[in-house]
């Protein structure tokens, strides 16, 4: 049987052969030196599997993923587990943004990135057949989904308050997004690098 196009195979993301010590200070300098997420999407696209390895079963990422007409995620996480595949949609904001006002709220990029996932995570509940079209059709190309999850990526760890806490806490609750800081993924290699 010919291969008509892409599937989801061909967005795996090995691990490098290279130190995850010097992966995790070429990913911090990249994120110290950005003021928006554009440079942080970039060295990501180029090294996937960064995102990955933030989940326990994510060997494949799709960057720039493009559905619905109008809704591009900057990345799909495909985690193959025993149990299933599920998707993870994952949402770039600035490592400059604040994280929450002085009301208590979440911040604008937070609230902004929270938003996204969630359009998206909705159309695709909406429209489960696009999981299950083909890459070159615009689906996920999948067989299965055994679940649907997202992700924000916002902020630095500096500003992260208990008020903070308390709203991402909040949201994984309510609305099943997980919202980490930028340090969380370099603490993340730098752990591996020592584990």
């Amino acid at each position: 049987m010919t291969k008509s196009g892409p599937d989801f195979f061909d967005f795996a993301a090995p691990r490098p052969r290279e130190s995850w010590s010097s992966a995790a200070t070429d990913f911090e300098r990249v994120v110290n030196s950005s003021r928006d997420e554009a440079p942080i999407q970039k060295h990501l696209e180029a090294n996937p599997w960064i995102l990955g390895q933030q989940f326990p079963h994510g060997h494949f990422v799709r960057p720039q993923f493009r559905f619905g007409g109008r809704y591009v995620a900057d990345f799909v996480v495909f985690e193959m587990a025993s149990c299933g595949t599920f998707v993870e949609l994952i949402e770039l904001e600035s490592p400059c943004a604040q994280l929450v006002t002085k009301n208590g709220d979440f911040a604008e990029k937070v609230r902004t990135g929270i938003r996204q996932v969630g359009d998206w995570k909705d159309y695709i509940n909406r429209n489960r057949q696009l999981a299950f079209d083909p890459v070159e059709l615009g689906g996920l190309g999948l067989d299965e989904v055994a679940g649907i999850h997202a992700t924000v990526v916002v902020g630095r760890v500096r500003d992260v308050t208990p008020k903070f806490n308390e709203l991402r806490k909040r949201a994984l609750t309510d609305s099943q997004v997980r919202i980490i800081t930028y340090d969380n993924m370099i603490q993340f290699l730098l752990r591996r690098t020592l584990g």
